[in-house]
């Protein structure tokens, strides 16, 4: 038995659903029943009216013996009332503090149950005139590229990997500098170098967590215990940015597909990212060969245009291993700039997160949110290494990280006062991501990098971002307007003090592992320097997550609480990363040290 065989039966018995017949167009997001601003939501998507009240559809109106109020959210709470509310397929009791669990809520919450709902609901509507679920102009379960590019590609990785065995040790040029080495991190495990420069961190050889995390329970069962530095890469970083769209068909097929573009992207100076005959890597490639009906086609068709760009520029970027100076891609316009989100997987990333293509106005919004906290945590790194593809280095202004992070809370603030919570929970999740995630090596940055402060700084409009405000204030008028008497600092008082009550509050009467990931965030940027914490840290959010994707509740919380430490000290004015980064600007030794 190959190993595919013994791989993928689990990955389809537990991912696919039986319902799912053809690929359909899209499984959401549906419009919202009310409000002004972008009219679409994952939650909306499974919600329908009971009388003047919005439900789950999963709602009967009443649960053991007890009138449903309305679905439970935490973004809203303060205007519900206590009682009986609704979640995703079950209820829970709200005290006006916290919940609980109703009796009858044990083992209604599986993943299989949920998506089953989800497909027989858009299905359903799909009938009755609704364009979600229906038949998509596209073939049904096939390769989404052809043999001839996938060949292609695994001659790539197999040609770049035994390169980098070749030239572990860089060699010399005549001047003295090194060749970008390909294969191991440029300041190893570690992540700091001689003179200072926090790098990304690698692993090497050596295994993140030392095998106690939770990723043997990720549904699809293609991850093992010890995967963890993998596992976080997109199933980690998707559970902190996305709520109730988790539960569509396809979710954990999308999070594959993805999987797969980092291969390519970090398989040629990776040695974890190489490792061919473990199951999450066997089941990477095979969806791109056999992708199911259950991953609708919006979704389909637009991670194969990032799946190419990202290819090309990789082979590009193996065979130029010695830039001698640093200029970085110019994206002036939106046009300019959506190759540039190709390659940092836009199209994948827009229609993952908030369901629409990033040729459409909030997935280019989504794309920027995706992009600025990588870009500003890498504002260093990526000149030192010869990146160029980086927005925030691209921006024509004397205060790049000021400037884009001023953008981002522009955002946050408009898409929160018009409740479209999807881009709000993006947002926060993206920035907890990058601080929260080992390799970044956020903790270096926090003990080595001192903070000044960006407090009075006012938003100096680089033309490269006016399409972007105009897009936030056209779609969330009355709020996201930039004020020029606003400093960056009154901005994320203001936006920071809104969203604190819907995401840093626990509504948990109890707490499962992994709930207080938050807190081990906090310590460890405080820190500085706990490997041990952050490994531990990595391992508790194994169990937050995972917990969620089995539809617990309450990590629904702890993950809130994760995103909101993660904003909170990512965008802090006088404390956070963006105080750290801002003056990151020299070229010394440029080129010479290497991801």
């Amino acid at each position: 038995m190959s190993s595919a065989e013994r791989v993928i039966p689990r990955v389809r018995a537990e991912l696919c659903d039986d319902l799912v017949r053809d690929r359909v167009l899209a499984w959401g997001p549906a419009e919202k029943s009310r409000g002004s601003g972008f009219i679409h939501s994952w939650t909306d998507t499974v919600c329908k009216d009971i009388g003047s009240t919005r439900h789950y559809i999963s709602c009967l109106g009443e649960s053991d013996g007890r009138q449903c109020l309305g679905r439970w959210s935490r973004r809203d709470r303060e205007l519900l009332s206590p009682g009986l509310h609704c979640i995703f397929g079950s209820h829970v009791l709200f005290d006006g503090n916290k919940i609980s669990e109703t009796p009858s809520a044990e083992n209604s919450r599986s993943l299989k149950r949920l998506r089953h709902l989800w497909a027989e609901h858009v299905l359903h509507s799909s009938h009755n005139g609704s364009s979600l679920g229906r038949a998509a102009n596209q073939p049904d379960s096939g390769s989404l590229v052809t043999q001839d590019e996938l060949d292609m590609m695994r001659a790539f990785l197999q040609k770049a990997i035994a390169k980098s065995a070749a030239i572990d040790e860089a060699k010399k040029l005549d001047d003295g500098q090194s060749h970008k080495a390909l294969g191991k991190g440029a300041a190893g495990r570690e992540g700091v170098t001689e003179a200072g420069i926090v790098w990304k961190r690698d692993t090497g050889d050596s295994v993140l967590g030392n095998g106690q995390d939770r990723c043997y329970e990720e549904p699809g069962g293609y991850f093992q215990s010890g995967d963890l530095e993998v596992w976080v890469t997109w199933h980690g970083w998707s559970s902190l940015a996305i709520r109730d769209g988790r539960w569509r068909p396809g979710f954990h097929f999308e999070i594959l597909l993805g999987l797969f573009t980092t291969v390519i992207d970090y398989g040629t100076n990776r040695k974890l990212w190489r490792a061919r005959d473990k199951p999450w890597i066997i089941a990477a490639e095979w969806i791109w060969c056999d992708t199911p009906n259950d991953v609708h086609a919006l979704f389909t068709e637009g991670v194969v245009k990032d799946l190419r760009e990202i290819f090309r520029r990789e082979v590009g970027r193996v065979q130029n291993v010695t830039p001698l100076t640093y200029q970085v891609d110019k994206g002036e316009n939106r046009e300019a700039q959506y190759p540039l989100l190709l390659d940092r997987g836009g199209e994948y990333i827009a229609r993952h997160l908030v369901g629409q293509p990033l040729t459409s106005d909030r997935g280019y919004i989504l794309a920027w949110i995706l992009c600025v906290p990588n870009d500003i945590q890498d504002y260093e790194r990526d000149v030192l290494g010869g990146e160029t593809n980086n927005l925030v280095r691209g921006l024509t202004s004397t205060q790049q990280v000021v400037d884009s992070s001023y953008v981002l809370l522009l955002i946050a603030e408009g898409a929160y006062a018009h409740k479209d919570y999807d881009l709000v929970d993006a947002i926060l999740g993206v920035s907890a991501y990058f601080l929260l995630t080992w390799r970044y090596n956020s903790s270096k940055q926090f003990k080595l990098y001192e903070a000044i402060s960006i407090r009075d700084r006012q938003f100096e409009r680089p033309p490269e971002t006016a399409g972007l405000v105009d897009l936030v204030q056209e779609h969330y008028p009355t709020s996201g307007r930039v004020d020029d008497t606003r400093t960056y600092g009154h901005l994320y008082d203001s936006v920071a003090a809104t969203i604190k009550k819907s995401y840093a509050v626990c509504t948990c009467d109890t707490k499962p592992r992994g709930h207080d990931t938050w807190a081990m965030l906090g310590q460890a940027l405080d820190e500085g320097d706990n490997e041990a914490l952050e490994e531990q840290m990595h391992i508790e959010f194994s169990y937050l997550s995972i917990g969620a994707s089995h539809g617990d509740i309450r990590c629904e919380c702890g993950l809130d609480l994760a995103s909101y430490e993660g904003f909170t000290r990512f965008f802090h004015p006088d404390t956070g990363l963006v105080s750290r980064i801002h003056y990151k600007t020299s070229t010394f030794d440029g080129n010479s040290l290497a991801e």
